[in-house]
């Protein structure tokens, strides 16, 4: 579905992301991990259109996406999520979810000469936003304020409103991070069900527990390049993995 190859990014003359290849496969969950500055967060950006590659080839469904607006990649099939959540707090959930949705026809024309189809259209919206909040679990929250949801919750929001652009390629940067066991293993259970409905997910994620459990592929970055590629088991034991992040101060893989 994704192909990547021979992607490089400098900022101020420091190679960020240097020889980058990597393949997505069609309704896989995929894990980007590595040390911190390591570049995962830099590959998403080059990915969605909101930053342009020095060098290097990105397809998706065998067609180029370089130099594409986010907006027109989003069109394409591919959102995202970002590490820090992106809400908007005064809206209720549901009206979140209504702001990310595709606007078809809906014109000053449209709404002056034909308000019984507009009407139609948002009473259709509202129903598959309605589907998406009970397909990530929190369908009673949406008449809250976004404020007023939990940490976890938000989370789950911003899940349910990548789904309500229609992508199929969903981008998550650290779904998991600061939620509690339970809210984890909500999540875990949400990416499978998106994945048995047909979606491909490439996600962020620093915990090594909820990657062994949930994704099937790991591709390891640092210094901006991949120096690894395989199942969970098989990149726990990679000398190279196990280098860069021992090298990086950390504990080891699992749990970091």
């Amino acid at each position: 579905m994704l192909r990547i190859r021979h992607l490089e990014k400098r900022f101020a003359g420091i190679r960020a992301i240097q020889d980058c290849s990597f393949d997505v496969e069609d309704n896989s969950i995929t894990a980007l991990i590595g040390p911190n500055g390591a570049g995962k967060t830099t590959v998403f950006n080059l990915i969605t259109g909101f930053i342009r590659q020095d060098k290097g080839k990105m397809r998706y469904n065998g067609s180029s996406i370089i130099g594409m607006k986010p907006h027109a990649i989003t069109n394409l099939g591919i959102t995202r999520t970002f590490q820090l959540i992106r809400l908007f707090p005064k809206l209720t959930v549901l009206e979140n979810l209504l702001l990310a949705e595709h606007h078809s026809g809906e014109n000053l024309i449209n709404a002056i000469f034909r308000p019984q189809r507009v009407k139609r259209e948002e009473r259709k919206k509202r129903r598959r936003c309605m589907l998406l909040l009970k397909l990530v679990g929190i369908e009673d929250k949406a008449d809250s304020l976004a404020e007023n949801l939990s940490y976890g919750q938000q989370k789950l929001v911003e899940i349910a409103r990548v789904l309500a652009t229609k992508a199929d390629l969903i981008l998550l940067d650290e779904p998991v991070a600061g939620v509690n066991p339970k809210m984890r293993r909500h999540i875990k259970d949400v990416l499978k069900r998106l994945q048995k409905a047909g979606k491909t997910i490439l996600l962020i994620e620093h915990d090594m527990n909820f990657v062994m459990d949930v994704c099937e592929k790991v591709i390891v970055l640092d210094h901006g390049k991949e120096i690894a590629v395989g199942t969970p088991k098989q990149v726990m034991k990679d000398k190279r993995v196990l280098e860069a992040y021992l090298g990086n101060g950390s504990d080891g893989l699992v749990g970091t």
